[in-house]
């Protein structure tokens, strides 16, 4: 299926914040890396620990970005399990079923939704039950489509 626009700028919000999320924590484990001293000592420099600040912002803009985006029917199963894991992050995954069986949603488990996500992010190559995506397109109808208005990669 094709993308939308929509899921487009979508998907591309996530790319860049999911790049920049990568290149700093990358960043951050040379530093400590070089930190490590013979004899397990650790020397902690201001570098790493400017480093660890700015990479902790990279994660939060990143989970801002899953938070903020509407789970549509052609987004990408990998995007969808990254966007419900920060969604239960956030929300306890019972209360999240209980949402979704209150809105006439397909009847799952807490339990068996964690292990389909969890397994899905693991095991990248294992499709996504239609269930799992059915749930998060109904739970995300009333989402607004986003919450950022400029700039196609803002995050």
């Amino acid at each position: 299926m094709e993308m939308d626009i929509e899921t487009r700028v979508a998907v591309a919000r996530i790319e860049a914040a999911e790049a920049r999320n990568d290149e700093l924590n990358r960043l951050l484990s040379g530093l400590v890396t070089d930190g490590n001293q013979p004899g397990g000592l650790f020397v902690e420099t201001g570098e790493m620990s400017f480093a660890w600040y700015t990479a902790n912002d990279a994660r939060l803009a990143l989970n801002a970005v899953y938070d903020d985006v509407r789970v549509t029917p052609d987004f990408p199963p990998q995007r969808v399990l990254n966007v419900l894991n920060r969604r239960f992050q956030v929300t306890e995954i019972e209360d999240w079923c209980e949402q979704l069986r209150a809105k006439g949603g397909p009847r799952v488990k807490p339990g068996w939704l964690r292990d389909q996500v969890t397994w899905g992010l693991v095991h990248k190559d294992r499709p996504l039950d239609p269930k799992v995506l059915q749930a998060a397109v109904l739970m995300d109808a009333d989402r607004p489509v986003s919450r950022v208005k400029s700039g196609l990669l803002a995050a």
